[in-house]
């Protein structure tokens, strides 16, 4: 698939620029710019990567500038002990990378720039005001035995943003191990004015503490966190594959003077759109909209060094266009009959969907691209149902 060569080459080249790879490693040695994180990105400039060796960094860091920062060796032995670790008013059009990072919570305030997170272990991650999040394969497991500051915290929470956790474990902060009765935490929040994509992820709410009725309080047992908490005004749209399952609420905790209350599954006071699951598998309270949605489009791909491939699935028939970016569309585009040039999205079409109701696309990489250059393919599909985007592959070249 020539084409997709091509339009591969017309984004990515284009981005190219001068940026500088700064190595960071606690122990030192040759080679080595930094042992410190926080040093390595008070010297960076804009679009530097930092590739960290494996080690333990205590540090209070705060990102405001487009950088990536990466596991040397792509798993989570990079371990950033500080508290908090926060990324902020990221400018349009500028992306932050985190991969392959280990840290207590990150917080990600007034950004309308991109933040991409994948492989990452953390005990929270809250946004708020931010225009496009993507967490990807990331374990986010709350504390057990928190308060850390007598607060208890939910896993992921979504605040007036856009985000998507694609492939992630979510489970909210327990109090099982305390002794006054805090409530479990969520999974995941979906706070007010803010759209969630959760797609082939669980999320599971913490468990109540035991309230022994001392140095005060209501001696009342803490409550189960929910697995997802739809607030009002927060929109889910929630992929699982047929049987999977999403999560669990939290159980309760006894106390004193009254037992706490188990966390659900799900509590949907805003608006819920379902795939692959509906609301009666779940244990679901609260009186929100929802929608039922059959056989959604999406995506799946996969890179090596020479050849890149998306498969796409849906509705046999169905028309496709695959957009091509260096970041997902975040709404639904008209439908393209021929190929068009738009910057910063290509668009071609590849027909419609066989029988099968699956299309494998393949094509080479562009030549000479530089490891670590990243884009997204995503598909647009119209059918009985209407004109839908799929969720995004994010690929990055080996």
């Amino acid at each position: 698939m020539r084409n997709l060569t091509v339009l591969l080459a017309s984004i990515l080249f284009p981005a190219l620029s001068q940026a500088d790879t700064l190595v960071v490693d606690d122990d030192g040695g040759p080679g080595v710019d930094f042992t410190s994180i926080v040093d390595a990105v008070a010297a960076a400039n804009r679009g530097d990567m930092i590739s960290v060796h494996d080690g333990l960094y205590p540090a209070y860091i705060t990102l405001d500038q487009a950088l990536r920062i990466e596991s040397a060796a792509g798993s989570t032995s990079v371990v950033i002990s500080s508290f908090v670790m926060k990324i902020r008013d990221i400018p349009a059009g500028d992306e932050v990378h985190l991969r392959g990072l280990e840290f207590v919570r990150l917080e990600i305030d007034d950004c309308e720039g991109s933040v991409f997170i994948s492989e990452v272990r953390a005990g929270g991650i809250a946004m708020n005001h931010c225009a496009n999040v993507r967490v990807a394969d990331s374990e986010i497991w709350g504390v057990r035995g928190c308060p850390w500051d007598y607060a208890c915290y939910p896993a992921a929470s979504v605040s007036s943003s856009y985000a998507e956790f694609l492939r992630c474990d979510l489970r909210g902060d327990s109090d099982f191990e305390g002794e006054f009765g805090y409530d479990g935490q969520s999974g995941l929040v979906v706070g007010p004015a803010s759209i969630v994509h959760c797609i082939r992820s669980t999320a599971v709410g913490g468990f109540g503490g035991r309230n022994y009725c001392v140095g005060g309080g209501d001696g009342v047992g803490g409550n189960g966190g929910h697995g997802v908490h739809v607030m009002p005004g927060g929109q889910l749209f929630l992929r699982l594959d047929p049987g999977a399952a999403l999560g669990s609420g939290g159980s309760w905790e006894q106390g004193c003077n009254g037992d706490g209350v188990r966390g659900y599954e799900m509590l949907n006071e805003g608006f819920v759109q379902f795939v692959g699951v509906t609301p009666a598998d779940l244990d679901l309270a609260g009186a929100g909209e929802q929608e039922v949605v059959p056989l959604a489009p999406y995506v799946e791909g996969s890179i090596t060094s020479e050849l890149v491939t998306l498969t796409v699935h849906g509705r046999p028939g169905a028309a496709v266009h695959i957009l091509v970016a260096r970041q997902p569309a975040l709404e639904s585009l008209p439908t393209i009959l021929e190929p068009l040039l738009v910057d910063p999205i290509r668009v071609m079409s590849i027909g419609v969907l066989p029988e099968s109701g699956s299309f494998v696309l393949s094509a080479p990489l562009p030549p000479a691209m530089p490891p670590g250059s990243r884009f997204a393919l995503q598909a647009l599909v119209t059918d009985e149902f209407g004109r839908r985007l799929t969720n995004s592959v994010i690929y990055q070249i080996p």
